[in-house]
């Protein structure tokens, strides 16, 4: 608190950027150019590679083919993580980001559902145009995640009984390849979504100045950082040493806990190094993007160290200490971000994704 409020008298001393003669254009231009069509594009490519990897596993389930279903799985929540705090505009319309992966989902909303899915007569007749139609949990990658893979991490996708779960694997892995499809479509029509971020103006049903366009681009990554550290890491630790519930983070029923977690924190990173907000940063403040990065860098170096599949290796590799840590780095970061470069650029937050939760 006290470090929060010597930068911000810091920036009332030397005054921080004019938001009204702030060219934010620039800005918002390279997010979308340099980091969110590449990561989206990316996203999709891998995303299209899941229908195949699913009906090869199904119609061949031998273990290396469940290992191959298993190694494609990872890429694409890997590749899912890079993009899915960019929590506005096209990821947001068509429920689009919940629909992608249910989360967070403490009471085990997608696991019932499932239950009950299974029980009903389009089971095993499912398809991706149907899967549309019902709710939002049985739709994405976490869905996938609670059929194809045990309770121990192991891919099952496929073996014995499992196989009756293979029409409606296949049906969530096109509703995946199809969404990861539209949103690269969204943000490469000029027409579409851009034009609300860089057509700004009185006519502008989204964004009327060039500030409100950069606030909605910048502040997904704080909004991404509460995420991460409440959603994500505090509730494994929140019960204490003893009582560390290490399957609370998403993705670690795949092993691919960590590895979702570190794409989200490089995908921060990356996306506030596209920005390239030091030209606008009053000399004394051209610092912090930077600091922010070496922070991000250093709680992907820490997180990375606990293994996986984390449910395994979480008390063996201190991983308690780690993720007590990585809370407090998060805390730092977002602060150094939501705080102090948001001050400086004299920016206001708005609405985010956690409004109404």
């Amino acid at each position: 608190m006290r470090r929060l409020l010597i930068v911000s008298l810091a920036v009332l001393a030397i005054g921080p950027a004019n938001a009204e003669t702030t060219n934010f254009l620039p800005h918002v231009q390279k997010s979308v150019e340099k980091y969110v069509r590449p990561a989206m594009a990316n996203f999709n490519e891998t995303a299209e590679e899941l229908p195949s990897a699913v009906a090869t596993v199904c119609s061949d389930p031998t273990p290396e083919k469940l290992t191959e279903f298993s190694n494609k799985f990872s890429d694409v929540v890997s590749a899912f993580g890079a993009v899915s705090f960019l929590a506005y505009g096209p990821m947001l319309e068509d429920d689009r980001l919940k629909r992608l992966a249910f989360l967070p989902d403490p009471r085990g909303i997608a696991q019932r559902q499932i239950n009950r899915f299974k029980a009903s007569s389009d089971y095993q007749t499912i398809t991706a145009a149907a899967l549309t139609e019902k709710s939002v949990a049985l739709q994405g990658l976490t869905a996938l995640e609670l059929i194809a893979f045990s309770k121990t991490t192991e891919p099952i996708l496929g073996q014995g009984e499992h196989s009756e779960d293979c029409p409606y694997a296949q049906a969530i892995a096109d509703n995946i390849a199809n969404i990861s499809r539209e949103l690269v479509t969204s943000w490469s029509d000029p027409t579409g979504y851009t034009e609300t971020l860089w057509a700004v103006g009185q006519n502008n049903p989204v964004h009327r100045t060039e500030q409100e366009a950069m606030e909605t681009v910048f502040y997904a990554l704080p909004t991404a950082l509460t995420i991460l550290k409440d959603q994500h890491v505090l509730p494994v630790i929140a019960k204490g040493k003893e009582k560390s519930r290490p399957r609370r983070l998403p993705f670690s029923r795949s092993a691919n806990g960590i590895r979702f977690m570190t794409a989200n924190m490089a995908g921060i990173r990356d996306a506030l190094t596209a920005m390239d907000l030091e030209p606008s940063l009053p000399e004394d403040y051209k610092w912090l993007p930077g600091t922010a990065v070496f922070e991000l860098n250093n709680a992907i170096d820490l997180a990375g160290k606990i293994g996986q599949p984390m449910r395994n290796h979480f008390k063996a590799n201190n991983g308690f200490e780690s993720f007590t840590t990585l809370a407090l780095t998060l805390t730092s970061i977002n602060l150094t971000v939501g705080e102090e470069i948001a001050a400086a650029l004299n920016l206001s937050a708005g609405f985010n994704a956690l409004d109404g939760d």
